[in-house]
């Protein structure tokens, strides 16, 4: 799978589209087939190191997504 990764904040040169390894939902979960993400404010703020809250580096991107439910875990 693809993610969108920042290790480092700064231009939009800083993100890096890197393979991850597939999750496995647990109990009481479920999986999403990601097919499309979107970059909100706070995503684009948070690139930048200007955001209220910094998320600890390195950071999987995509708040906002579309997808269908691949996989369910025990418990769903």
């Amino acid at each position: 799978m693809k993610s969108y990764i920042l290790r480092k904040y700064g231009n939009p040169n800083v993100l890096n589209i890197e393979d991850s390894p597939e999750p496995v939902p647990g109990s009481g979960e479920i999986r999403v087939k990601i097919e499309k993400i979107g970059l909100n404010y706070a995503e684009v703020q948070s690139r930048k190191g200007l955001y209220g809250w910094a998320p600890k580096l390195p950071y999987t991107l995509g708040m906002e997504a579309v997808g269908t439910v691949d996989m369910i875990g025990e418990s769903v």
